[in-house]
Formats: C-alpha cells, structure tokens, sequence
C-alpha cells in the first residue's frame, strides 16, 4: 500500500488532537472503548506498515544478488557492482524512510493511548467510590 494511504488512513481515524475531558462515568467509559479501538488499528496499520518495508527490502535484496550474480558472470567490473550496490542502496533506504517515520509516529500514538488508557481507567476507578 502506498505511504499517503496510510497516512490517510491515521488521519481519519482522528487520533491526532483528541481530546481526554470525561464529564461523567459514562463518557469515560465511551472514551476507553474508544481509544482500545483506535489503538487496535493503528496496531493492525504499523503490521501493514511493516509487511511493506519488508517487501521493499526483499525486492532491493534480490537486485543485489542479481549485481553480485552478474559479477560472477563478468559481466561487470568490480567497481561498476561496488557503485551499483551503494546506488540501490541509498534508493532503498529513501524508500523505506517514510516507512520508519511512520511507524515511530503510530508507536507514538499508542504510548500516548496506553497513557490516556490509565488515566481514564483511574478516572473510572475514582467516580465508583
């Protein structure tokens, strides 16, 4: 899947500027189920995050054996292999990078809910007194 798309994906699930002000036990409890459900998809997002950064460093693993197989067949010189391996490489961690950035974003996102989770679960905790 595309980088944006998963972008767009964290965009509308409105993570980003929510608001923790609980006015009754009940919409603590509302907020709860729904921070374990936004947690739930970003979890289920970095996994695809991460099935695609794998993808695209299989894909990069492949044109290396293919440049180092075709040094075998001498077809180029050791220099030329040397180049084109650090080529593929700066393009394969240009590719991946957004990747990263994104999933640090999310692992942000669920520290951040799981910090929430606990003060509404104390919040709770405190209006059953």
């Amino acid at each position: 899947m595309n980088i944006k798309l998963y972008k767009q994906q964290i965009s509308e699930l409105g993570v980003e500027g929510f608001q923790l002000e609980p006015k009754s036990l009940m919409e603590a409890t509302s907020l709860l189920t729904k921070l374990k459900e936004y947690q739930k998809v970003l979890k289920q997002i970095k996994f695809n995050i991460r099935i695609d950064a794998r993808k695209i460093r299989k894909e990069y693993i492949n044109n290396i054996e293919k440049i180092n197989e075709s040094l075998k067949n001498n077809k180029k010189t050791d220099k030329e292999v040397r180049m084109a391996i650090k080529l593929l490489k700066i393009e394969k961690d240009e590719k991946i990078a957004p990747y990263d950035v994104l999933e640090n974003l999310i692992d942000n996102y669920i520290v951040q809910i799981e910090d929430s989770k606990i003060f509404l679960r104390e919040y709770i905790k405190n209006q059953m007194k």
